[in-house]
């Protein structure tokens, strides 16, 4: 593939994404503070609307206690809150994706402005139902590729993971979203998929870790403290993928083609 301007070679988009990332804490703090309100309020929804489930699970008390009980009872207590249970998902699946969508668009205003506002998550919202479907349909795909051979699922994982930057830039439908995010990727696919391991479970190897070493009095100090480092390795890296995706996106020159996209 022709690349106009600067190839986008993971060291260079690497050492881009830090420097950017140092420069707008702001924004960053920012943004997860905005997320983790909304989050927040849909948990507070999702409970109030679960209430009756709720009570249900908390008489029967321990983990141990409901592990006990037959596989029955759960399966009568789903068909009888199923209702409740399906308006929480989608609005957690809503959430997420909006997240995504929200974070992908401020990545991108980066990549070209070098800043960008919190505003830029609350735009656009028209093309949400179109990322909730592509959302819904990668993880179908990435989930039967890994069941029947572990090798396709990573492979689609990481070739596919661009779709977002195609439906925000492009208004690109999801099947065409999915195209040009396996043909750009082409050449790249093992090293991002090594930043991706090391932003999925860098910090979780932390916080682990640190975890063992919590013991006796200061147990409680010490899960809060790796708590707190925990999310904020893992802030980091999403913040840090996401910006080495967004400078791939630009820096392999995908914005200049005038080729239109099907929205279908």
């Amino acid at each position: 593939m022709e690349v106009e301007g600067e190839k986008g070679y993971i060291f260079d988009v690497l050492m881009f994404s830090a420097r950017t990332l140092l420069a707008q804490v702001r924004l960053v703090i920012l943004t997860l503070l905005i997320i983790l309100g909304v989050g927040a309020g849909i948990v507070v929804f999702a409970e109030a609307v679960n209430i009756p489930l709720l009570k249900v699970l908390h008489a029967i008390g321990s983990l141990h206690t409901m592990a006990q009980q037959p596989a029955s009872f759960f399966q009568d207590l789903f068909l009888t809150h199923w209702f409740s249970l399906l308006i929480a998902s989608v609005l957690f699946f809503l959430w997420f994706v909006w997240v995504e969508f929200g974070r992908a668009k401020l990545e991108l205003e980066l990549c070209d402005k070098g800043c960008s506002s919190v505003r830029a998550m609350f735009t656009d919202l028209h093309l949400l139902p179109k990322a909730m479907l592509a959302y819904a349909l990668y993880f179908l795909l990435c989930i039967l590729g890994g069941l029947f051979f572990l090798l396709p699922g990573i492979i689609l994982y990481v070739r596919l993971a661009l779709f977002m930057y195609f439906i925000i830039d492009k208004n690109a439908g999801v099947i065409e979203s999915f195209k040009g995010s396996y043909r750009l990727i082409q050449g790249y696919t093992w090293e991002l998929f090594g930043l991706l391991v090391i932003s999925q479970f860098f910090g979780r190897f932390y916080g682990v870790g640190n975890g063992e070493r919590g013991a006796g009095a200061f147990a409680p100090l010490m899960f809060v403290s790796n708590f707190l480092a925990l999310a904020v390795l893992a802030a980091f890296f999403m913040w840090e993928t996401g910006l080495v995706y967004a400078k791939l996106y630009r820096s392999l020159g995908v914005l200049e083609s005038d080729r239109p996209m099907s929205s279908v």
